[in-house]
């Protein structure tokens, strides 16, 4: 299992194609991170309304620059923001381990690959679906 530490110890990045992909990633790492009594900070690049995510250690900036705060242990948005000279001068461009991930439906499968391509770790992880219907 990949410890939420391992991967935030000095920064990390999360990014996916929407923001609704990112806060479901965020919501993940935040859970994971209490289960393994971790604590960290993190910010999300938003763009105002429902793009914002507002967690325990994850907060939310709709200003780019925001998130270049050398405290942040873990940063998020879209490619765009990881696209930025800002970005890549810091060093996002050159990860050391960096994690694929596929979302079909309620599932979610990951592999933590390191930049010589070995795979550090990979797994599943499901979401509870809960009844709707009113009880009895």
């Amino acid at each position: 299992m990949i410890r939420i530490s391992d991967l935030t110890v000095k920064f990390g990045g999360v990014t996916a194609l929407s923001h609704k992909a990112i806060s479901n990633l965020l919501s993940g790492i935040e859970r994971e991170a209490k289960r393994q009594g971790f604590a960290f900070r993190g910010r999300k690049k938003s763009s105002g309304g429902d793009t914002r995510f507002e967690g325990d250690f994850i907060d939310s900036s709709d200003e780019w620059r925001d998130l270049l705060d050398e405290e942040l242990q873990l940063v998020a948005g879209t490619s765009w923001l990881f696209a930025r000279a800002d970005f890549t001068e810091k060093g996002y461009d050159q990860d050391y381990v960096f994690m694929l991930a596929e979302i079909a439906g309620d599932d979610m499968y990951f592999s933590a690959v390191s930049r010589r391509g070995q795979v550090i770790d990979s797994g599943d992880v499901h979401r509870r679906t809960t009844d709707a219907s009113p009880a009895p």
